[in-house]
């Protein structure tokens, strides 16, 4: 039987302008967990999106499944019709599961602390507590790479 985890996109912050004559864009989401994929919505010309969805990914094999990457786009449309064009990228992240899932070391209903660094995309320190209830749950700020800006915030659930 395999397990799943629970990814919520919260919202985004700061992200980058695609729509130049309204200064705005119009971003959504793609989630990738090995073989599984997500979208989230189109929040029209925002560049500080809420979305607040859940997606629920399985886990038959870790091996194959330990990051979870995640594209922004930029939705082209014209008086609200799709465009032929494709849509603009608006930046992307990479959250490694292992010590969500795995909690290597972690302490009986504890807590873990991830730090930022150069070689992860945490904007800023991260959390894992795990809870008596049998679940551990990690909120998160990504920093978007190869854009000039544009943070991404997220709630990751393990259920032991």
């Amino acid at each position: 039987m395999s397990k799943c985890v629970k990814v919520k996109v919260v919202k985004g912050n700061n992200l980058v302008v695609r729509d130049f004559f309204s200064r705005s864009s119009d971003p959504y989401v793609l989630l990738k967990l090995g073989p599984n994929l997500g979208s989230t919505r189109v929040v029209d010309k925002n560049l500080n999106p809420v979305w607040d969805e859940e997606f629920r990914f399985p886990i038959t094999d870790f091996n194959r499944c330990s990051s979870l990457q995640l594209q922004v786009w930029d939705k082209d449309t014209v008086f609200g019709i799709d465009c032929l064009d494709p849509d603009d990228y608006m930046g992307e992240a990479v959250i490694d599961l292992k010590p969500l899932v795995k909690g290597d070391g972690f302490p009986a209903q504890g807590k873990v602390v991830l730090y930022a660094s150069e070689g992860n995309c945490l904007f800023k320190d991260s959390v894992i507590v795990e809870h008596a209830e049998g679940k551990r749950v990690q909120d998160v700020c990504l920093r978007l790479r190869n854009v000039k800006s544009g943070l991404l915030y997220l709630q990751l659930e393990w259920t032991l």
